[in-house]
C-alpha cells in the first residue's frame, strides 16, 4: 500500500530551480534511498515533502500523504503531522538536539506534542525507546545533556524520537555521513529495527553507495533536481540505465577487491620514522600512547582507526616538528627535537598537508594566484611556477585570478595540492583528503594523487577512515585503537587476513555497493563506544569491552587480556593475546 507520493515535484529560488519535476512513491515498510551528488536536490526535495523550506522557496506540485495533499495545508495542519505521520532524522544530531535539556526530556517532549498521556508515563516510554535503539544504562542516560552523548549516541536519540509517535514515514536525510563505519553500522541496525518495530516507510537520503545496496529496496538517482532513474536495488546496481548512474557506480571504492600496485623497494630510505611517541592531555590522559611506525621513499602509508583514537592528534605531533612529550619523531634523517627555529622551517619545505576541507583552508580573500604562491614567497623564491602547479594538478592558469569560493569542492582541493606540492615536497601528510567531497569527484583526485606520487617520486602519509580508500592506494596499512597501533602490515595481508579482532570489526562494517553480497553478509554490529583515551584502561588489553573473541574466552585466557596489555612485537603484526580467536 502506497504511503507517500509525490509528483512532478518543483522547487525554485527565486529564478533558480533546485528541483524540477521530481516524483516517487514508497510503500508501507518500504525503503526508497535517495543518492545523487551535492546539489542534486536531495535533502531539498525531502524538505519539500515536510514542509521545512524557508518561506522565499516557490514549491508547486503534488505531495500525499495516505492521499491527503500536504502541499499548500495550513502550517498547523503540517505541524500536527510532523513527528507523529511523518519523522525526520536530520545529518547533525548535535545542531537538532537542544543543548540545555536532557536527553529523556527531550525525547519525551516529542511523546507528549502528539499524545495525550501523563509527562511522568511519557517519561518512561522516554526510557524504554532509548533502550529500543540500543542507549546503554538507558534510565540513567536519560539524565544526560546532549554534550554527554558521542555522535553515534546522539544519532541513536534522534532515531528514538522519530519512532516515539509510530510514524507512517521516516525521512533520513544524511544521518550516517559524519560517523565512524562502525557507528553507522549501528545506526543502520538501529533503523532496521525502527523500521520493523513500526512498519514505517523509510526514505533514506545518502551519497553512500554502499550503504544504499545493503539497505534500500528501490532506489532513485537524482541529478541536477532531476530524476535520472528509479529501479528496485538490483536493477540499479547490476543494470543501470544511463551512463551517469554507471559513473557514480564505477566511482565507489570497493573494500572486497584487490589492487594491483607497484610497491616500493623494501629497505628504502626512511623519510619518517616514529618511536614510542606519546601526547598527553590534561592529568595522565594520553591521546596517543607509544606509537611507532616508518614510512619509505614513495610509499603510502596509511593511518586508520574510528574517531578518537589518535589519528590526527598524531599527524599534529609530525606536523609540528618539535620535541614530542615522549618518544622520538625522524624526518628526512632528522631528529625533530634538536631543530633549530630555521631548521624547522628549512625542512617544512620538504613536508608538507592536504586538509580535509579545502574551503576551511583556503583564505576566501586570496585568489586562487596568492594561495599557491603563499609558501612559495614565505621561503623568499619567486611565484613565477603558480601556472606551472595549476597545470600540475589539473587546472587552468587562466582561472588564477578567482578565489576559492568561485570553484567546486574538487577544484579546492586541487588547489589545496597545488599549493602543498609548491615547494616540492618529498613527504606529504593527507588528513581524511577527500572525505569531503562527492563519490566521483573523490575518485578524480584519487587518480591525482597517484597520479602525482609515480610522477614526482612523493611518500603519502594518509589519514582516513574510508577503508576502502585505504585498500585503493595504501601501501602498508596502521591500525589505531584508543590511543594505540593495534596491527600494521601490507595493506592486502592485513585486509585479506586481519589478525586483530578490531580490524576484523572495522572490515566487517564497511558496507559493499553489491546488494546480493550485502543481502548475504552476516552482520554483527560493534557494540559500545571506544573509550576516551589510555586513561579509560589503567591495565590490560582495551578493547576487551568491545572485543568478541574476549566475551567468549574461558576464564584462564581472559585473564591475560584483563592484567597484561599486549603488544605488537615488530614492524608487523597484531597486539592481540589472542589474534585467531584464542582457547574458547
Amino acid at each position: 500500500m502506497t504511503v507517500l507520493e509525490v509528483r512532478d515535484l518543483t522547487v525554485r529560488f527565486g529564478e533558480t530551480p533546485a528541483v524540477q519535476g521530481v516524483a516517487f512513491e514508497v510503500a508501507r515498510g518500504e525503503v526508497l534511498g535517495v543518492v545523487g551528488e551535492s546539489g542534486s536536490g536531495k535533502s531539498v526535495s525531502v524538505l519539500a515533502v515536510l514542509g521545512l523550506l524557508p518561506r522565499q522557496a516557490a514549491v508547486t506540485g503534488s505531495v500525499r500523504l495516505h492521499g491527503r495533499e500536504l502541499l499548500g495545508a495550513p502550517e498547523k495542519e503540517l505541524t500536527a503531522l510532523r513527528g507523529r505521520s511523518l519523522a525526520m532524522v536530520f545529518q547533525d544530531p548535535l545542531a537538532a538536539l537542544t543543548p540545555v535539556h536532557r536527553i529523556g526530556d527531550q525525547v519525551a517532549e516529542a511523546i507528549l506534542a502528539h499524545q495525550d498521556l501523563p509527562r511522568k508515563q511519557a517519561r518512561a516510554r522516554a526510557v524504554d525507546l532509548l533502550d529500543l535503539v540500543g542507549i546503554p544504562e538507558p534510565g540513567r542516560r536519560a539524565r544526560a545533556f546532549p554534550h554527554e552523548f558521542s555522535g553515534g549516541m546522539r544519532q541513536r536519540v534522534m532515531i528514538a524520537m522519530a519512532v516515539a509517535n509510530d510514524p507512517d514515514v521516516i525521512i533520513c536525510d544524511e544521518p550516517t555521513t559524519a560517523l565512524d563505519v562502525t557507528v553507522q553500522a549501528q545506526i543502520l541496525d538501529v533503523l532496521g529495527t525502527a523500521r520493523r518495530e513500526t512498519g514505517a516507510a523509510v526514505v533514506f537520503v545518502t551519497h553512500d553507495l554502499g550503504v544504499v545496496a545493503g539497505l534500500a529496496d528501490r532506489v532513485m538517482v537524482l541529478r541536477a533536481g532531476r530524476v535520472e532513474e528509479t529501479a528496485p536495488v538490483d536493477d540499479l546496481f547490476f543494470r543501470p540505465r544511463t551512463a551517469y548512474t554507471r559513473n557514480l557506480l564505477a566511482a565507489v571504492p570497493r573494500i572486497d577487491r584487490r589492487h594491483r600496485r607497484s610497491a616500493p623497494p623494501p629497505g628504502g630510505e626512511r623519510v619518517l620514522q616514529v618511536e614510542g611517541l606519546v601526547k598527553r592531555y590534561g592529568r595522565g590522559a594520553r591521546a596517543v600512547d607509544r606509537v611507532s611506525f616508518a614510512v619509505r621513499a614513495g610509499e603510502t602509508f596509511g593511518l586508520v582507526g574510528e574517531s578518537g583514537c589518535g589519528k590526527t592528534t598524531t599527524l599534529m605531533e609530525i606536523l609540528a616538528l618539535a620535541a614530542p612529550q615522549a618518544g622520538r619523531i625522524v624526518v628526512l634523517g632528522r631528529d625533530t627535537a634538536g631543530l633549530t627555529r630555521r631548521e624547522r622551517l628549512e625542512l617544512r619545505r620538504d613536508l608538507q598537508v592536504v586538509f580535509q576541507d579545502p574551503m576551511a583552508s583556503l583564505d576566501p580573500r586570496m585568489t586562487v594566484h596568492d594561495i599557491v604562491a603563499e609558501p612559495l614567497r614565505a621561503h623568499g623564491l619567486a611565484a613565477d611556477r603558480v601556472p606551472e602547479l595549476l597545470r600540475l594538478v589539473g587546472l587552468d592558469p587562466g582561472q588564477a585570478a578567482r578565489y576559492p569560493q568561485d570553484f567546486s569542492g574538487g577544484q579546492r582541493q586541487r588547489i589545496a595540492i597545488a599549493r602543498a606540492l609548491a615547494l616540492a615536497p618529498r613527504l606529504l601528510v593527507l588528513d581524511e583528503p577527500v572525505s569531503a567531497l562527492d563519490v566521483s569527484i573523490r575518485a578524480e583526485v584519487i587518480a591525482l594523487l597517484a597520479d602525482l606520487k609515480a610522477r614526482l617520486g612523493l611518500s603519502y602519509l594518509l589519514v582516513a577512515h574510508d577503508l576502502a580508500l585505504v585498500r585503493g592506494i595504501a601501501d602498508r596499512v596502521a591500525v589505531m585503537y584508543a590511543g594505540r597501533i593495534v596491527e600494521i602490515g601490507p595493506v592486502e595481508a592485513v585486509f585479506a587476513e586481519p589478525r586483530h579482532p578490531y580490524t576484523r570489526a572495522l572490515l566487517a562494517a564497511v558496507p559493499v555497493p553489491d546488494p546480493a553480497r550485502e543481502r548475504a553478509r552476516r552482520r554483527a554490529p560493534l557494540r559500545g563506544e571506544p573509550p576516551g583515551g589510555a586513561a579509560a584502561y589503567p591495565g590490560g588489553c582495551r578493547f576487551r569491552g568491545r572485543c568478541p573473541v574476549y566475551a567468549e574466552l574461558a576464564a584462564a585466557p581472559a585473564s591475560r587480556c584483563v592484567n597484561e596489555e599486549p603488544e605488537l612485537g615488530g614492524a608487523d603484526g597484531a597486539a592481540c593475546h589472542h589474534p585467531s580467536g584464542g582457547t574458547r
